[in-house]
């Protein structure tokens, strides 16, 4: 099959609701009594889902994203940057006085077979005519593993509690930057290597 054009932009326009793991979670996991580290245990759980959504190329609880491609796709297919799909929402196509027209459904299917999936053409039919030259077709889709925590699969909750943990134990450490930034425990990219997408072409 012909190589799929990729995505020239990537947006996030509705953030998850949860974080994969809760608080109290993480104070059982750290073993930390009270409330007086509750402000700093929430961002440490922020910072490690993002962590571990960065490491993997996947998102976790479900999020709204906006793939914007440049340039009409010459293969039969296009990918879809975050996954897994929950669902694509719709296809647009802009000219160059950025009017939006919606591209019918029954010009493409969605391949969620895979991660990340793919938008592909239909036998028969056409890519939507786009003259904008930047982000001239748009595809608005859900990704993630679902919109609650339990969604997530417990070997990555297990990873993002035991990151936390690290960083919460481990402040102010210079060991814990190098010049790619925060880095994590072998173990936490131990646990979370089984869902590491390995991008190669589209």
């Amino acid at each position: 099959m012909s190589m799929g054009v990729l995505f020239s932009s990537n947006v996030l326009t509705v953030s998850a609701a949860v974080e994969p793991v809760s608080v109290e979670e993480l104070k059982a996991q750290a073993r930390i009594a009270g409330e007086g580290e509750d402000a700093l245990l929430t961002r440490l759980i922020e910072a490690a889902r993002q962590w571990a959504e960065r490491f993997m190329g996947r998102v976790l609880i479900e999020q709204t994203w906006v793939a914007g491609f440049s340039s009409v796709p010459r293969g039969r297919f296009v990918t879809l940057p975050s996954g897994p799909l929950l669902s694509v929402e719709q296809v647009e196509a802009y000219d160059e006085r950025d009017n939006a027209t919606l591209w019918a459904t029954s010009n493409y299917y969605v391949d969620d077979q895979r991660v990340p999936a793919r938008l592909v053409l239909r036998d028969g039919a056409c890519w939507p005519d786009m003259t904008r030259c930047a982000n001239g077709m748009t595809v608005t889709y859900k990704a993630g593993y679902g919109a609650a925590a339990s969604d997530v699969p417990e070997l990555i909750r297990t990873a993002i509690l035991q990151l936390a943990t690290h960083w919460f134990e481990n402040r102010g450490e210079a060991s814990a930057v190098d010049e790619r930034g925060v880095m994590a425990p072998l173990m936490v990219q131990a646990l979370l290597q089984p869902y590491k997408i390995l991008r190669a072409g589209a």
